[in-house]
């Protein structure tokens, strides 16, 4: 996910935000600076090709292409403000933002599925913990869309462009940021509920998205709710 970090930090639409995942740079200078090295080493990613799928995403350009960012940063002296961010965002996987976006959809629908009967049903204390918790880390899916889609510089048209998609980066930067979300919901619920009481709901996260994939389709959760889901469940 490194590649779609460097696209987002390349952006103008972005550049006012970056505290909202974890970068806090207060000197302009160096963020404009950090920005347009970003813009430079997409350049490198291309190499000229017509969008960024045609792009090399081997472990060997990975690499090359982390080592250039850590080399930007530490030149404008600002590694330690972005050294956690991209910690983040080269563990994540397509795999995990995708089940973390599950589990959280789960979570907004926890109430109204036990009440339909959907699902093996879970004890009022979890599904209480889990409502009450989750109500404490709001997130609007709106709340970079229209910045990002209003954008007209030549830059960000550009890399919409290349994207092949205007949403694909505010998608994957929601992605992320429901991720993030997630995690610190589940560290909030580790101090509410037992570590059985984690186990029946990732059983019941487990079971809810099996019997709403198609058969044979692995059922896959967020890594920190898989952990927790080994032992008895449902």
């Amino acid at each position: 996910m490194t590649d779609y970090l460097l696209l987002l930090l390349s952006t103008d639409w972005f550049l006012p935000h970056w505290t909202e995942i974890g970068i806090d740079i207060s000197d302009e200078t160096a963020k404009v600076e950090v920005q347009q090295g970003c813009r430079e080493i997409v350049g490198a990613i291309l190499n000229g090709l017509p969008d960024f799928f045609f792009a090399d995403f081997s472990d060997d350009s990975i690499h090359e292409t982390e080592s250039k960012f850590q080399a930007l940063v530490s030149r404008v002296g600002v590694r330690l403000k972005v050294s956690s961010t991209l910690a983040e965002w080269s563990s994540l996987s397509h795999q995990e933002l995708n089940a973390a976006w599950l589990c959280a959809s789960l979570n907004s629908q926890i109430a109204s599925a036990d009440a339909l009967g959907q699902g093996p049903q879970l004890e009022f204390p979890i599904r209480a913990s889990v409502i009450k918790t989750w109500e404490l880390h709001p997130l609007s899916a709106e709340v970079f869309r229209d910045v990002c889609l209003s954008s007209n510089t030549e830059w960000d048209i550009r890399i919409g462009k290349l994207l092949l998609n205007p949403r694909a980066l505010v998608n994957r930067l929601w992605k992320v940021l429901v991720n993030h979300r997630l995690r610190v919901f589940w560290t909030d619920l580790r101090d509410l509920l037992s570590a059985k009481q984690l186990q029946q709901l990732a059983s019941w996260y487990r079971a809810m998205i099996r019997s709403n994939s198609k058969e044979g389709q692995p059922v896959l959760l967020p890594s920190y709710i898989e952990r927790a889901g080994q032992g008895d469940g449902f």
